[in-house]
């Protein structure tokens, strides 16, 4: 097992990067049953080994780094037909992919950007747009007579004897499939300017829209995005950077170095 990254969903699905695999197992969390663990898919589109991984914020979407320079958007619902969905492909990089993650609009909390982090210090930005036009952003309000639906996502048909009834639809059909209904487009590329060092840790924090990268030469960046800007550029050990996690504020950081057993908690800001 390389990686390991739990939804936040409340059915607890949790994605394990092992090998040119990437597998979703369910947990049935603080339920009493028989079998603790479920494997619900398996994905092996990977020609290399996956180093990377990140769910979207309703745990459908995943966005996977590997060394095999590329990034993919896997979709964890099925096709009508019981078939997968093709990734999208994120090309372009040069060196593996160490990082990669979904960024969210402020507003509505739906994926409309990506970042790729590779480890030959540079950043990619990806920005999705849907075939209507436009970033994924809520729905536009709906027009005279457009069908309604329920909470279960049920539509409320009128019938010839004017009672309404609740017709099936399939979840695809809905909001939950808007990453499948548009295109990814590199927006950026960004160098991090560390000479003959190489990124060695780096995380992401969605709510501050900030990227933490640690390098191998043992200095560390914090940098806002999707502008660039670096806010801090500090020199904490000698050998190369293992770790670097935000914490869920944001207000905190850990970096460790696994060589020299060293550990560094910072509190860079205040909530």
């Amino acid at each position: 097992m390389t990686y390991l990254n739990q939804s936040k969903d409340h059915e607890v699905n949790i994605a394990v990067a092992t090998g040119k695999l990437v597998q979703i197992w369910r947990s049935p969390a603080f339920r009493r049953e028989y079998f603790p663990f479920e494997l619900v898919c398996t994905f092996a589109e990977f020609d290399a080994k996956v180093t990377t991984l990140d769910w979207s914020p309703d745990s459908r979407y995943l966005i996977v780094g590997s060394k095999d320079l590329t990034a993919r958007i896997l979709c964890l619902n099925k096709l009508n037909n019981g078939g997968k969905k093709n990734p999208f492909l994120l090309l372009g990089h040069r060196d593996s992919v160490v990082g990669s993650f979904f960024g969210v609009n402020s507003k509505t909390s739906r994926v409309c950007k990506a970042y790729t982090i590779t480890r030959d210090c540079y950043l990619f930005s990806w920005g999705f747009t849907s075939d209507s036009g436009g970033e994924a952003e809520g729905s536009e309000p709906p027009s005279p007579g457009t069908l309604e639906r329920d909470a279960e996502r049920n539509l409320e048909v009128v019938e010839n004897d004017g009672v309404k009834k609740r017709k099936k639809i399939d979840v695809e059909d809905g909001d939950e499939g808007y990453l499948s209904k548009g295109k990814w487009e590199l927006l950026r590329k960004d160098g991090f300017m560390q000479g003959w060092a190489k990124v060695t840790a780096c995380d992401y924090h969605r709510g501050l829209d900030m990227v933490v990268v640690g390098f191998s030469n043992g200095v560390f960046g914090l940098y806002q995005m999707p502008d660039f800007v670096c806010i801090h550029l500090l020199s904490i050990s000698r050998e190369k950077i293992t770790t670097a996690v935000f914490n869920e504020l944001g207000n905190w950081l850990t970096f460790g170095c696994a060589k020299l057993g060293q550990l560094l908690v910072w509190k860079w800001r205040s909530v």
